[in-house]
């Protein structure tokens, strides 16, 4: 079973996304971490498969978190989210595999950390997998709305 990490400082998130792992996918989830120097320190404790990464969490400058998270545990996987979109380039370009808004709809966000945390061939990429809900039969998962905030779990 893959071990997960997950690092926000805002609690109900953390809890929110808590909740859909642990009911909707097969995973261990090691720890939480509110914050950059509390999730280097479980990454080494814990050594898991795959962090999710609050992009915008206190702590170390942006430029050194993937690198250092991999001198710790080399085969890290990290899924970036963030409230805001825009952050998006900066962590894919700072070595981050995949990155998510926190405005997603649920399932987008559940398929796009089962698709990457699952993985063991590391040439297939999440990101150039098409943005579709499996439960929609193939509808873009934007299109019935909604985000990880708006959805009662």
């Amino acid at each position: 079973m893959k071990r997960i990490l997950l690092a926000d400082d805002n609690p109900g998130l953390r809890a929110a996304l808590r909740l859909l792992l642990e009911t909707r996918l097969e995973f261990e989830l090691i720890v939480e971490a509110r914050d950059m120097e509390h999730v280097l320190a479980q990454v080494e404790d814990s050594r898991p498969d795959c962090v999710i990464l609050d992009w915008e969490l206190p702590g170390r400058p942006i430029h050194e978190r993937v690198p250092v998270l991999r001198t710790l545990v080399p085969h890290l996987k990290v899924i970036a989210f963030s409230a805001r979109p825009e952050s998006k380039q900066t962590a894919l370009e700072e070595g981050a595999e995949a990155f998510f808004s926190k405005n997603e709809p649920p399932i987008f966000i559940l398929d796009m950390i089962q698709a990457l945390c699952q993985q063991e061939n590391e040439s297939e990429d999440p990101m150039d997998r098409e943005r579709t809900c499996p439960l929609d039969q193939g509808q873009d998962c934007t299109a019935e709305g909604g985000s990880l905030g708006e959805h009662t779990v």
